[in-house]
């Protein structure tokens, strides 16, 4: 009998730790950012109008520190969608086209990112091949 209150008060005393770590675990919010890499390159005889097209290369989406200009995170993509988690706070994401190939003629456009705790955010990232006429 007295294993069996030995257990019962181990048993007693788990549940509340297991129960708090789980709270925990669902209450932790992510602050998610997402999108699109869109390549506005002019290709041929351009008509105004002309919607943009996914980005089809590789690129690296780089999130920095609006003040400080730290960079906070950094992921390799290969195509148009991404997603990447960073803390809250104000920041410039811009898409870097084709890095491992240090191209001349690619570029990204810095856009503005606010971060706010617990919520998501979309972010339409713009690429152009500035050496196509």
């Amino acid at each position: 009998m007295g294993r069996f209150s030995v257990a019962s008060a181990l048993c007693a005393a788990s549940i509340p730790c297991v129960a708090v770590a789980m709270a925990g675990e669902v209450s932790i919010p992510e602050e998610t950012v997402r999108g699109r890499i869109i390549d506005v390159t002019c290709y041929g005889p351009c008509a105004p109008g002309t919607n943009p097209r996914p980005f089809e290369g590789t690129a690296d989406v780089v999130v920095t520190q609006r003040k400080t200009e730290q960079q906070i995170a950094r992921v390799h993509v290969k195509g148009s969608r991404y997603s990447l988690i960073v803390p809250p706070g104000r920041y410039r994401i811009v898409a870097v086209p084709f890095p491992e190939q240090d191209s001349l003629c690619w570029e990204g456009y810095e856009r503005r990112l606010h971060v706010v705790s617990g919520e998501s955010e979309r972010r339409r990232l713009k690429v152009e091949n500035v050496c196509v006429q």
